[in-house]
C-alpha cells in the first residue's frame, strides 16, 4: 500500500489529518459526516480477555485495516481479513506501551466508514470508534450489546 493510496482513502473518507504544525501528532477527525461515536470502556481486570475479544469485534466489521502512527514517520501497515488475527495480537502486545502518549495508533477500515484511535486516553476515557455511517454503527452497536461490552454511544446528525 503507497502513502498516495492510504491518502486516496482517506480523502475519500472525508477524514482530515492534522498538520505537523499543530504539534498533536497526526491526529485524525472525520471533516464532514461523523455520525456515531462509541466509546468503549475496560476495567484493569479486561486485560487481556474482554479486551482482545472486544478489539476482534471491531475489526471483524471489515474486511481490511490501516493501522498508522500518531507520531513519527508516516508509515502505514495494511492487514487484510486473513491478517486481522496478527492486527489483533499486535494491539493486544503493545497495549501496556500504549500509555505513552508518543505510542498513539489509529486504526482505520478500508472503506473509510469507521476509524478507531487506539491511544492513550483510552486507559481513562475509554476507547472511541469514529463512525460515519449509521448501519455501521448500528451492526457494531448490536455486536458490543451481544459481547457485553460497556460503552457509550454519542450522536451527531446532519
Amino acid at each position: 500500500m503507497t502513502q498516495n493510496k492510504i491518502m486516496e482513502i482517506i480523502d475519500n473518507a472525508g477524514i482530515c489529518i492534522s498538520t505537523a504544525a499543530a504539534g498533536v501528532g497526526r491526529e485524525l477527525a472525520f471533516s464532514k459526516g461523523l455520525k456515531r461515536t462509541v466509546v468503549i470502556h475496560f476495567a484493569d481486570t479486561d486485560f487481556p480477555g474482554n479486551v482482545k475479544k472486544t478489539l476482534g469485534v471491531i475489526l471483524e466489521s471489515e474486511s481490511q485495516w490501516f493501522l498508522i502512527k500518531r507520531y513519527g514517520d508516516l508509515e502505514v501497515k495494511q492487514f487484510t481479513v486473513s491478517e486481522l488475527p496478527t492486527l489483533l495480537s499486535f494491539l493486544i502486545s503493545v497495549y501496556s506501551r500504549i500509555k505513552l502518549e508518543n505510542d498513539d495508533l489509529y486504526i482505520i477500515g478500508a472503506n473509510g466508514k469507521a476509524f478507531l484511535s487506539y491511544n492513550h486516553h483510552m486507559f481513562s476515557n475509554g476507547l472511541p470508534v469514529f463512525l460515519s455511517d449509521v448501519s455501521v454503527a448500528s451492526t457494531l452497536l448490536l455486536r458490543l450489546n451481544e459481547l457485553g461490552a460497556e460503552f457509550e454511544l454519542f450522536s451527531k446528525n446532519g
